[in-house]
């Protein structure tokens, strides 16, 4: 009845229609206070934003949500009427002017100390700001833990939390939205106080409004009186609540060091013996307990409950460990309940294939709690058999002296195989349940009832369920299938041993397959099928031990073809058909690269292998189509082998063809020479990095049409007193190949992260940043976690920075197979908030395909294509398509390496808005 009038009321209130549209309302929330979060595109969760939803089925209403930055920015906002609903708002609401809150309250948070180590200094320095609430109950904390402070406010959570990093600060004060949220090495929470109340603040001008969020929280509430304790179970206390002592609990575990308690129950998989040893779940949670409070409980073994009261009346021990939650009882025992950590659920058991009877026979046995709190009040006395333990119930019901027992649905599978009682069946659902709680000595100090209920709290419930559903398994023996399937088992039986036979059969004529297939899976690149770089230099090192007596000398020659993509597979088989033609040429493979084609060779001296490299590479750098001829380019580096240790060649081999710019060149002392140098860097590379040698530099990108700066493009330098000044094409190509880069890349994200947080110190507007890093990342495990701490702990506006790639990284380093996997690391890198942009984009390459597969965000156009324009009408076409198919995209196109003002009104005509010119700037000096 108080439903139905509460409905009529808000009807009423929604001015007299029972069928109206929906009303657009605007929620303010600050991020990252347990009130909302988008965890993936386009989808939200969170406490408070599940708490709203439910509510606005209520109120007919539907509800945007607006993000703050800081609380006062979101009362600012109510004030302005641009959101219509606070939600959450922490501090003393009554300070606020013009608001009113809601009846109902929506959740309740404490407030915590979050101090450093896990003691206070004895004169805090404290942070607070100002929309905290009022906490009272520190004088109380302080002294209890024996400290004297003083409270520093800030005006954002923010700096508050950078300046106890720093520690200038010995602690801080914030409300407790995320209880599992895991603190530093070094932080504790060391109390919470002050259960704070959080309700919907509206303005006084909006008593309707009011009016009706009340009748629709009074509507909810009746309906799912529990919802607040559902919304806190989901996300705060998942994992288990945070385990927090105050000092005169850690006093008494420190004086006490050991606990001892009582166990009764002996069945799986709640605690049994097996080799001596004591297992199941009870004592895991206890173990687990011990752990938690870092002091020795020791589990003392009773055979009854009148053993274990009669130790609890001689004040042997300080807790029963499995106890039912029933205070009453508890009494009786002289042990004070804690709340439950574990749920028995009952199901009742009787014979196959049988309907009980008007009064069945119970057995049961008469001192067992569940005994006396159900079975007792359900059944008289003459339906009772009272048996010693559970397995006597069992042989009872099997037996026929009785008609039904009951058990935990855990424990059934266990007895049946322990008894052998097959012909007895379960019931599919629950009877009744049990609760298992500790039961705390009533003599003993309060303090420790209160310890070991803190301690339930912090236990994960889910893991003591899985805990239990592992132990409580259950299994199918071979006595059970035997009574209920003789024939059946007898015919799995035989089958097994079938199975077992010709899986024998199967593996011998199988063996030799395999190793064959393993062999071409290791030697073989699956890109041409043609032999791979691990065969090349096995192949090439055993050739060279049995032959290193002979006059000629021995090589490695690395060819690399620069062909188009869709040419680059024909081309590839082409040189290695050839390749096997030519005499000089012992063996060939192809390399890790795309195009890479690798050959060991013989030749009188190099003189002469250096021509005939360069007769084979004139012979070969075409494609013959329709009586024409399509010219590619291949490069070659030669280098002479004088080891077994082959890899070392190739490397020379490589380096003599990437230092040339010539097609053809022979690893000489000059090259060794920038090996050498090559070795120098990597010798101080690391300790640059702590250093601080890594210098981030600055160029502008701007609006075409107004000349105004819209952001920047990070490009490293490194500055060091005994190399000099390096720009980032002497030193990222190594850094690359030896892997050092991606430390370099998160140590240059960090510095600029950085530099925005202090424009913002400094009152500046925060500058958009793109900042180059590598493919190496692609092949990181932890690449995205990694990206999501230094995103989290610097806090930054979403699509403030930008991840760039290299479009040749793109396209020539990632296998067919690896698109799928780039394209899903780009697409997490969007959700944690970066933007993601291609840039040295050439005018080969081929935009669908690259838009096809990859969620871009920015294209940045290479400048050889700027150089183009000036002169050639049809690459201005091409330019301009480009631009045409990107905005339809919605991706910014930004053509980069700006340095006329032609090119500038070029790109204007054809409908480019964005530029990146080449004035740099050093390590943040914007304006």
């Amino acid at each position: 009845m108080i439903k139905i009038l509460l409905t009529i009321i808000l009807c009423l209130t929604l001015n007299g229609n029972f069928i109206e549209a929906k009303t657009h309302l605007k929620v303010g929330y600050v991020p990252d206070t347990a009130f909302l979060e988008e965890d993936r595109p386009g989808h939200l969760r969170g406490y408070g934003y599940e708490y709203m939803e439910f509510l606005a089925q209520y109120g007919d209403w539907e509800f945007e949500y607006v993000p703050c930055i800081t609380w006062q920015e979101c009362n600012d906002k109510l004030q302005a009427g641009l959101i219509d609903i606070l939600p959450g708002m922490p501090g003393d609401y009554r300070a606020l002017t013009n608001v009113m809150r809601t009846d109902h309250v929506i959740g309740r948070y404490p407030m915590q100390l979050v101090i450093h180590g896990d003691k206070p200094q004895p004169h805090m320095l404290i942070g607070t700001i100002p929309s905290n609430p009022p906490i009272p109950g520190l004088p109380q904390v302080a002294a209890e833990e024996n400290f004297t402070y003083e409270l520093i406010n800030f005006p954002l959570f923010y700096d508050m939390e950078e300046a106890f990093y720093r520690h200038q600060l010995d602690g801080y004060i914030s409300p407790m939205f995320e209880p599992n949220k895991k603190l530093g090495d070094d932080q504790t929470v060391l109390s919470i106080f002050d259960r704070q109340s959080y309700r919907l603040l509206l303005r006084t001008n909006q008593q309707d409004l009011l009016k009706q969020f009340n009748i629709a929280m009074d509507l909810m509430l009746l309906d799912q009186p529990n919802i607040r304790n559902v919304l806190n179970n989901k996300y705060l206390r998942q994992g288990g609540s945070p385990l927090i002592l105050s000092k005169s609990e850690r006093d008494y575990l420190a004086e006490k060091k050991k606990l001892t308690a009582a166990l009764w129950r002996k069945e799986k998989p709640y605690a049994y013996f097996e080799n001596g040893r004591l297992h199941g779940t009870i004592p895991s949670v206890i173990k687990q307990m011990s752990k938690d409070l870092n002091v020795e409980i020791e589990l003392v073994n009773t055979n009854s409950i009148n053993e274990t009261m009669q130790l609890v009346d001689s004040g042997r021990i300080d807790f029963v460990a499995d106890t039912t939650c029933d205070f009453s009882l508890g009494d009786i025992m002289q042990v004070a309940p804690t709340q439950p950590y574990l749920i028995l659920e009952y199901i009742a058991v009787k014979r196959q294939n049988e309907t009980l009877k008007e009064k069945p026979i119970i057995a049961c046995i008469p001192e067992a709690p569940y005994t006396q709190s159900f079975i007792f009040p359900e059944y008289p006395e003459d339906q009772r058999l009272y048996c010693r333990n559970i397995q006597e119930c069992f042989y009872a019901v099997s037996k026929g002296r009785a008609d039904i027992l009951y058990v935990p649905r855990s424990e059934y599978y266990y007895l049946i195989d322990e008894t052998e009682c097959y012909n007895l069946e379960p019931s599919s659902e629950s009877d009744f349940s049990e609760e298992i709680s500790l039961g705390i000595y009533s003599q003993a100090d309060s303090r420790l009832w209160r310890i070991m209920n803190k301690e339930i709290n912090h236990l994960d419930v889910s893991n003591i369920r899985s805990l239990e559903e592992v132990e409580s398994g259950g299994s199918l023996t071979i006595n059970w299938l035997l009574y209920h399937y003789p024939l059946r088992a007898m015919a799995i039986f035989l089958a097994f041993i079938g199975l077992i036979a010709l899986g024998i059969w199967y593996r011998l004529r199988s063996r030799r397959k395999n190793i064959e297939r393993m062999h071409q899976l290791a030697y073989t690149d699956s890109r041409y099928n043609l032999p791979n770089l691990i065969w090349f230099k096995r192949e090439s090192a055993l050739y060279f031990d049995q032959q290193k007596k002979s006059a000629v000398h021995y090589y490695v020659v690395s060819f690399v073809i620069e062909a188009a993509r869709s040419e680059l597979e024909t081309q590839v088989n082409k040189i290695m058909m050839q390749l096997e033609k030519m005499d000089w040429v012992i063996i060939s493979a192809v390399g890790e690269e795309n195009g890479n084609v690798l050959a060991f060779t013989r030749a009188r001296n190099s003189t002469e292998m250096f021509q005939l490299v360069r007769e084979f590479i004139r012979s070969n750098d075409y494609a013959s189509m329709n009586d024409s001829r399509i010219w590619f380019r291949i490069r070659a580096g030669i280098a002479r082998v004088k080891s077994n240790y082959i890899q070392q060649y190739i490397d020379r081999a490589e380096i003599a063809r990437e230092l040339t710019p010539d097609d053809i060149k022979i690893f000489d002392d000059k090259m060794q020479e920038e090996l050498e140098f090559n070795k120098k860097i990597e010798s101080k590379m690391n300790q640059a990095l702590k250093d601080h040698e890594f210098k981030a530099w600055y160029q502008p990108e701007y609006e075409l049409e107004t000349q105004k700066i819209i952001g920047a493009e990070v490009s490293i330098r490194w500055k060091n007193d005994e190399l000099g000044y390096l720009l980032p094409e002497r030193f990222v190509p190594l850094f690359e190949k030896n892997g050092f880069m991606l430390s370099v890349d998160y140590y240059m994200l960090e510095r600029i992260c950085e530099m925005e947080r202090s424009r913002k110190k400094d009152g500046k507007d925060f500058l958009p940043v793109s900042i180059t890093q590598t493919f190496l990342h692609m092949a990181e495990e932890d690449y995205l976690d990694k990206m999501k701490a230094i995103y989290s702990k610097h806090k930054l506006p979403r699509n403030l920075i930008t991840i760039e790639f290299s479009e040749r990284e793109l396209f020539y380093r990632a296998k067919y197979n690896q698109r799928e996997k780039v394209a899903n690391v780009m697409r997490e890198l969007q959700k944690l908030g970066f933007q993601i942009s291609v840039k040295e984009f050439s005018a080969d390459s081929s935009l669908h395909d690259l838009l096809g597969f990859l969620p871009v965000d920015i294209i940045k156009v290479d400048k050889k294509i700027l150089e183009s324009i000036d002169t050639s009408q049809r690459m201005q076409e091409i330019l301009g398509s480009m631009i045409d198919l990107c905005k339809r995209l919605k991706i910014k196109i930004i053509c980069s390496g700006i340095e006329k003002k032609t090119q500038e009104e070029i790109l204007l005509s054809i409908g480019c808005e964005y530029g990146q010119g080449l004035l740099e700037f050093e390590n943040g000096e914007v304006a």
